[in-house]
């Protein structure tokens, strides 16, 4: 697998792009339809919870706080080690995120070019089925017992929350630096933090979060532009925007 992504980051990354477009995404894909299909099971999965409440009070609602937290967390380990860990049991997460996702999209062009590139940005949709017929049941059933039935509902609504916060800004810190949306601070910061993660030299070290940088801030796996030269030995990257 090492020497595959060796050899794929040798590659001039508009070659690398357009043999992927050619043989790995396929000719019936619609990049809409796929974000529909992603929606429709997560914003789904929230009004059923929603619906499952009984006479609910404030207090059932502090999963939402907690799931700030512990999302993050979820996300810097399931990034850190699946996505970006060679293991035996993991080749279909490392062969989708590192060997494609962060090949097809470097620290110098981190932009994509139409919605057929959207196959290789946001997660595939098996992946989102298991999160909701395999995490969701699970996990009810886990934590009905322990933290009642309502608490369990908003704690599995705040999960699919969560997801879908992690798709948005991830998909934002795909955009051109120029789009409108970037001129809010937060989505360019963390346009910048995601875009520093691309480097692959840092990729499987620093900057795993997604949606906000605070657990690479306390486990001090966060580059910004400064630290970036330190560990690089060269000045941060341009704005990305090479789209080919």
């Amino acid at each position: 697998m090492k020497q595959e992504l060796e050899s794929n980051l040798k590659l001039d990354n508009s070659v690398f792009r357009n043999k992927i477009r050619s043989e790995k995404i396929p000719k019936y894909y619609f990049g809409p339809l796929h974000v529909l299909f992603n929606a429709a099971l997560l914003f789904g999965s929230i009004i059923f919870h929603a619906k499952s409440l009984q006479a609910p009070e404030l207090i059932h609602f502090t999963p939402f706080i907690i799931i700030i937290f512990l999302g993050n967390l979820a996300v810097f380990f399931i990034h850190k080690y699946p996505l970006h860990g060679r293991f035996k049991w993991n080749s279909y997460a490392y062969a989708n995120h590192t060997k494609t996702h962060h090949v097809f999209y470097t620290e110098e062009n981190v932009t994509w070019k139409d919605t057929r590139d959207w196959y290789t940005m946001f997660f595939p949709p098996e992946i989102v089925f298991a999160f909701i017929v395999l995490y969701h049941p699970i996990f009810y059933y886990l934590l009905k017992p322990v933290i009642g039935s309502n608490t369990t509902h908003t704690f599995l609504m705040a999960s699919s929350c969560y997801f879908i916060l992690y798709e948005i800004i991830h998909f934002t810190s795909h955009l051109p630096s120029k789009h409108p949306l970037l001129k809010i601070p937060f989505l360019r910061m963390m346009r910048r933090h995601h875009q520093i993660h691309h480097s692959p030299r840092l990729m499987g070290h620093y900057n795993f979060c997604i949606v906000f940088p605070l657990v690479d801030h306390l486990l001090g796996t966060f580059v910004d532009d400064n630290r970036y030269k330190v560990l690089t030995g060269k000045d941060a990257p341009g704005n990305g925007d090479t789209p080919n």
